[in-house]
């Protein structure tokens, strides 16, 4: 990768985990703004009915409720997100992984106008591997995905096994922009690297830009 490979890869770390947490911080701030909006909601027809709705302020604690709920379930993706960093090399769950990414991403999505779905084989063996740099990875090339639609799209992640290794296919469904011929949406010589440290390979399917991460699973010590 050059004389620059480490300060790219730390440049690339840092832009991902700031990402990471600006979506968070955004999503929690709405989960809280209509908690407050119900709430206020709720105070101006109290102040004005001398006979409390009991129908509604039952709907309205059932509304909080569940905000509080995708807040904790947040969060919880958030503080498993921070621990991935703790050990290079670790035993994990790809399915559990993923998953806490798509949904810590799930506010940019939003904001592009593209859904996420996801299909994971049920019962793939742990993987021991480095975590987050595998979320790293997957995080540039949905983001690059994401930048290639014209006018929004769709993103299933589909994971699956067969002998010693895991597939995670990433796939694109809706129009896209021109690709620029060389057909890689990877950031040169750093997601390369990426790879290389996950044991894996990434391969690129057909012209929408499909991609497929092939991991080696190693055996756990």
């Amino acid at each position: 990768m050059g004389d620059n490979g480490p300060d790219e890869m730390k440049e690339l770390q840092f832009r991902f985990i700031g990402s990471i947490i600006a979506g968070f911080t955004h999503e929690l701030k709405n989960h809280l703004a209509i908690i407050k909006e119900s709430g206020g909601l709720q105070q101006d027809l109290l102040s004005m009915s001398k006979k409390p709705d009991s129908a509604g302020i039952h709907k309205f604690l059932l509304s909080v409720d569940s905000q509080i709920e995708k807040s904790l379930q947040l969060i919880a993706f958030l503080n498993r997100f921070a621990h991935r960093m703790d050990c290079e090399c670790t035993s994990f769950s790809v399915n559990e992984a993923i998953e806490e990414l798509v949904a810590l991403m799930a506010r940019v999505a939003y904001q592009k106008r593209v859904e996420f779905t996801t299909d994971f084989e049920q019962g793939i063996p742990p993987i021991h591997s480095n975590p987050s740099t595998l979320q790293l990875l997957i995080f540039f090339i949905i983001e690059e995905l994401m930048d290639g639609f014209e006018k929004g799209g769709s993103i299933t992640v589909k994971t699956s096994a067969a002998a010693d290794t895991i597939k995670i296919a990433i796939i694109p469904k809706g129009n896209m922009k021109e690709l620029s011929g060389k057909g890689e949406y990877h950031r040169g010589e750093a997601i390369n690297k990426v790879c290389g440290e996950l044991f894996g390979a990434l391969d690129r399917q057909g012209a929408n830009g499909e991609a497929v991460i092939i991991l080696t699973r190693r055996a756990v010590a």
